[in-house]
């Protein structure tokens, strides 16, 4: 290969990140680990120290694994009126959303621990190495991009709500309001904490100072405790498999609930004629898939204390089946996240998703970073905020993804948004593998996304179309361009020896 390795990530400055550790002779999973870091200085609304994610990987010469390090629910649920939860609203432009901040919505952190289990394992440069990027960065400063402005324009009800939030992200020239497009964002503290990790490693952040402070801030407002932190563990995870019109899926598995609901939908494909891509046949099919899969992911937990599907309930071939035929007498009848995909020369790949939900609002003095918000989020806490059952992995719909096509091309890709992310790494992956586009074309071709019986779709289909699916679907919604509320798709791609790359325009993607 000409290249040492491709990288597709949520900013440029992150792909960089990942770009220089690979040109300095690390591997995938160094990159990977060097562009999170710098992720949280560059994209610091959906990445955090505070969050979680989940790692996709397959080395070379050995198994592909998931590494679950999400956050996870604390040991206990605080009683009485003094636990720290707040009701905010973030207004997406065509729709709102309501979501809670305050500590306590903060769940278990998981991320730190995971980086550095996978430089221990699959690494091969040292952590000082791989956080001097973003060292540099959040000392000297990152200019904010348009893209990044607007994300923060979407979160300002959470960032700017309370005192430790606005000390670090509130606007220089506009006071009252988040930082804006074309100021200079510096976060000395993140980059003494960044240095402090890779010389005293994960302890610190689970068992040292930081733990301790983090436990300071909650105690008497959240659950989480300090030993939350000293016993949470990273695990390993064997990739859900699935194969699709010759191609081998790999995805995240339970108790994350993205990866099998995305194997569902293919499942629903695969028997499925389709015409092509952009016709009124094409979207109906895709809006009445995404449809049913909500409607077979609560058909699939039975029990109410399970947020994820039972998989075996879901991928049941007479279930499978009977929504199949459920499609085509459908079709007869004429309804804070980001991610980081590397590819290197020797052949390793990483998939990286990460969340820190939106943010609670506040920042651990001394440290810069923001802790999550998972437990204020409904997708992800449907126990209601401020329940929870103590002590257990959160579900997610992040899910990091690889398909090895039947000619041996290696994809690589992942999304961020919500309830978003499953519908966009179905439609990438169905228009690469079904459609045969190239990845660029994959990427920035037009989505649907249906979501409790309201179907949302991008510009660029045809108007005859539109008119087709309006009529199906009277909770429609029509986006301008290509918008950030269908995520992100940044990925990677390996064929014939050759490396190509694409970020997502959507969330404001880059490749090198």
């Amino acid at each position: 290969m000409s290249v040492p390795g491709m990288v597709a990530a949520g900013h440029q400055l992150t792909a960089n990140a990942a770009q220089e550790v690979l040109r300095a002779g690390g591997n995938a999973f160094d990159a990977v680990i060097a562009g999170f870091f710098t992720s949280c200085v560059s994209e610091p609304v959906l990445a955090s120290l505070g969050g979680g994610g989940f790692l996709l990987g397959m080395p070379t010469g050995s198994q592909p694994f998931v590494l679950d390090c999400f956050t996870q629910t604390p040991g206990r649920v605080p009683t009485g009126s003094g636990t720290d939860i707040e009701q905010v609203t973030v207004d997406f432009g065509s729709t709102t959303q309501d979501f809670h901040i305050g500590f306590g919505t903060v769940a278990v952190p998981g991320i730190v621990r995971g980086m550095f289990e996978v430089q221990k394992v699959h690494g091969s440069l040292p952590m000082t190495e791989l956080v001097a990027q973003a060292v540099a960065l959040a000392r000297q400063g990152v200019i904010i991009s348009e893209e990044q402005a607007h994300i923060f324009t979407l979160v300002e009800p959470i960032f700017i709500s309370r005192a430790s939030g606005r000390a670090v992200f509130e606007s220089t020239r506009v006071p009252g309001r988040v930082c804006q497009a074309g100021e200079v964002l510096q976060m000395p503290a993140l980059a003494d904490l960044f240095e402090a990790l890779a010389i005293e490693g994960e302890g610190l952040f689970y068992r040292g100072e930081v733990a301790r402070d983090i436990a300071d801030l909650c105690q008497g407002v959240s659950g989480l405790g300090y030993d939350d932190l000293e016993h949470y563990q990273c695990v390993y995870r064997v990739p859900l498999k699935h194969h699709f019109m010759g191609a081998e899926v790999l995805t995240n598995p339970p108790p994350s609930a993205g990866g099998s609901l995305i194997v569902f939908s293919l499942a629903l494909l695969d028997k499925v004629s389709g015409g092509q891509f952009g016709t009124a046949e094409h979207v109906v099919r895709f809006a009445e898939i995404m449809d049913l899969t909500d409607v077979a992911r609560l058909r699939a937990t039975p029990d109410a204390n399970q947020p994820w599907p039972d998989l075996e309930i879901l991928l049941d071939p007479n279930n499978v089946k009977a929504f199949r035929t459920d499609l085509r007498e459908r079709l007869q009848v004429s309804r804070g996240t980001t991610h980081l995909s590397v590819i290197d020369a020797a052949g390793n790949a990483a998939a990286l998703s990460i969340s820190n939900g939106e943010g609670c609002g506040e920042i651990v003095p001394g440290c810069g970073l923001m802790l999550n918000n998972m437990l204020g989020e409904a997708d992800l806490n449907p126990h209601g905020i401020g329940h929870y059952p103590p002590g257990e992995r959160m579900s997610s719909m992040m899910a990091p993804t690889m398909a090895r096509l039947a000619d041996g091309t290696l994809l690589a890709t992942g999304s961020g948004g919500s309830r978003r992310i499953r519908t966009a790494i179905l439609q990438l992956l169905t228009n690469v593998i079904g459609y045969e586009m190239d990845l660029e074309s994959a990427i920035r071709a037009p989505r649907v996304h249906v979501e409790d019986g309201v179907l949302c779709i991008e510009d660029g289909f045809a108007d005859a179309v539109v008119e087709v699916v309006a009529q199906r679907y009277p909770g429609f919604k029509r986006w301008p361009d290509r918008a950030f509320f269908f995520g992100g798709t940044h990925s990677v791609i390996a064929r014939d020896d050759e490396l190509h790359g694409c970020g997502d325009p959507r969330r404001g993607g880059a490749c090198v």
